[in-house]
């Protein structure tokens, strides 16, 4: 809302409206993800869903990868339902999910080789990479509101550092 005016109440009422369209499901297991996945059909198409988000996806991963029987199979059944929801219904499907270093190099955080762990159905379903870390300088973070990120797609390449502040979202040079 940076540069916007209004009133408070103003702000405050186009937020409510927003995140009143917000919906919020959480899965405890990769069959409930599963199972949340093939209901939302109904609810995309009536509500006009066009973004689905999946915070930690790799959540259940190790949990179940010794345990249950049917992981490897919901490893797979997972990606290919988000890959079906997105081609029927023209959606945008955000996923985020902690990332494996190998620190055996001296090259800065972006740089790193990231050791990859799901399953090769979610690396192939994956069309842009966005990696955000703490910017540091060796080895110390430079300032608790510093990041860096890097975006990676077949046609870009791009890396940057930004600044978050009160009054929002500040590139640096």
């Amino acid at each position: 809302f940076h540069g916007q005016t209004g009133t408070g109440n103003d702000i405050e009422k186009t937020i409510t409206e927003c995140t009143d369209r917000v919906k919020v499901v959480r899965c405890r297991s990769n069959l409930e993800v599963l199972y949340t996945l093939y209901s939302l059909r109904p609810a995309i198409e009536s509500e006009n869903i066009r973004l689905i988000c999946m915070d930690t996806v790799a959540s259940f991963f190790w949990e179940t990868l010794d345990t249950d029987s049917n992981a490897s199979g919901l490893h797979v059944s997972i990606p290919n339902a988000l890959k079906r929801l997105m081609q029927y219904n023209q959606l945008c499907v955000a996923v985020t999910k902690p990332v494996l270093f190998n620190f055996t190099s001296s090259a800065p955080m972006l740089n790193k080789k990231r050791t990859e762990y799901l399953s090769e159905t979610w690396r192939n379903m994956v069309s842009t990479r966005v990696f955000l870390s703490r910017a540091r300088e060796q080895n110390v973070s430079i300032s608790p509101s510093v990041f860096q990120a890097s975006i990676n797609s077949p046609s870009v390449n791009l890396s940057f550092e930004f600044e978050v502040e009160d009054a929002g979202v500040k590139e640096l040079a």
